[in-house]
């Protein structure tokens, strides 16, 4: 296993969300918005944050939308559907071109470790060799942007 690069996860919607909606104040405006989550067992949704302050907030909500897709999840933030709580990663680019806009940046997640995960680097064939550096090379780039 080797570490590739930790990973933070941000609340994001639409600026046609806010426009319809209005932009959530705090996290108490959070569990009467509209939100999409990725799917849960079980029908308890809730967002666990560390607050300004360090103090833990929960926030139950009931999403509009819940899937195991991240893609479709994106797409659903980036149409208007709700508001999402995605990987930096994967909204880096719509938050750079205005698509989605950060709610609430003082509401923060613990962040999490992104890894890849081999049997064992002894007889470790060319092709897996290659994936893994071409792997650590572009989460070492992403990261330097």
């Amino acid at each position: 296993m080797r570490a590739l690069a930790k990973s933070r996860l941000m609340l994001v919607c639409s600026r046609w969300f806010i426009a319809q909606h209005g932009k959530p104040a705090s996290s108490d405006d959070l569990s009467k918005l509209p939100t999409l989550s990725m799917a849960r067992p079980g029908n308890k949704y809730v967002w666990q944050f560390i607050g300004a302050d360090d103090a833990e907030i929960e926030v139950p909500h009931t999403p509009r939308l819940a899937t195991d897709d991240l893609s479709t999840l994106l797409t659903a933030a980036l149409q208007g559907i709700g508001i999402a709580l995605l990987p930096d990663a994967a909204v880096r680019t719509p938050l750079a071109d205005g698509s989605l806009i950060e709610v609430l940046p003082e509401l923060q997640v613990a962040p999490g470790i992104v890894h890849v995960v081999f049997p064992s680097r002894r007889g470790l064939i060319p092709a897996v060799r290659s994936l893994i550096d071409a792997l650590v090379a572009g989460f070492e780039a992403f990261d330097g942007q």
